[in-house]
């Protein structure tokens, strides 16, 4: 049966809150699920990461309720301590987020397997899952799959990006891809901007030379949704915010890009696929008093 790749980090989540504190599976962990239910009748689910014995343990015990839906072939078992992540929620729900332990880098990826493979995303979890010049060799050797980037901790774990040498590496690899996603504090890393108003937007992508396969997808918490198609005439999606009381929005980009890869699969239109994609983010939550989605 064909794949669809997931790469990234595994990692346990420990919330803090006025309220106690909460021990979860995060990471990839969201995509991978998602994934799972919304594809699995036709792919297998293949996630590749480096994992903690430990963690291994606790993700297969989770995950076996999807069944054949999910390959575990990809999961690494390396020495050290589990991936942990610190959501620290202050009394009007902002947070400060603490990586630790971060497991080695992936350099390459199974090329067997990848000739199964319809769709690959990579998840940016920890910023250094995947060395970027591995996203030019699978094109080089003949992918033609999609290709999804969430950059996620790729630009935020550079003190300066637009200042490092880290900045051109970056655009690089994400035009290797059919697909990039970052939110508002990614987007404000990579394009430089404090407002997001889409042609301001818009004047940044094109200015920097970010020009992936099909589009830019920028997440804007309350505000939306923002989309730069760079296929063909260039033009724009602007999507309006879904208002809705979200309990927690940790996860919610991660399904939000589950659930648009999805959409692009199936065929819909990206137009389309942003709306249902927005909405499945925004109706994510779990136990805290948050009201607008990450």
């Amino acid at each position: 049966m064909p794949n669809v790749v997931v790469v990234g980090a595994y990692l346990r989540n420990t919330v803090v809150t006025a309220g106690g504190v909460e021990h979860r599976l995060g990471g990839i962990h969201y995509n991978v699920r998602t994934l799972a239910a919304l594809l699995g009748s036709r792919y297998v689910i293949l996630p590749i990461s480096c994992v903690s014995a430990d963690l291994l343990t606790e993700i297969a015990a989770d995950l076996g309720q999807f069944g054949g839906k999910i390959g575990f072939e990809g999961l690494m078992r390396v020495s050290g301590p589990a991936m942990e992540c610190e959501l620290i929620y202050d009394e009007s729900g902002q947070r400060e987020r603490v990586l630790r332990h971060r497991p080695p880098q992936i350099r390459a990826l199974p090329r067997e397997g990848l000739s199964q493979t319809v769709a690959l995303m990579v998840n940016f979890v920890d910023g250094d899952e995947l060395a970027l010049e591995t996203l030019h060799e699978i094109r080089s050797d003949g992918f033609a799959g999609l290709l999804y980037l969430d950059l996620h901790n790729l630009v935020l774990m550079q003190a300066d990006l637009r200042a490092s040498s880290m900045f051109s590496e970056i655009i690089a690899a994400s035009n290797e891809a059919d697909f990039v996603q970052m939110n508002r504090v990614e987007a404000s890393a990579v394009l430089g901007l404090d407002d997001f108003e889409p042609g301001h937007i818009a004047r940044e992508i094109d200015r920097i030379g970010l020009q992936p396969k099909r589009a830019v997808v920028v997440t804007l918490d309350k505000d939306g949704v923002y989309c730069r198609i760079t296929a063909g005439r260039p033009h724009h999606y602007v999507i309006p915010g879904e208002r809705v009381q979200l309990k927690d929005p940790t996860g919610c980009g991660d399904i939000f890009s589950a659930s648009f890869l999805n959409s692009i699969m199936d065929g819909i239109p990206i137009g389309e696929s942003l709306v249902a994609a927005n909405k499945a983010a925004s109706s994510n939550g779990l136990n805290i008093n948050v009201k607008t989605k990450e």
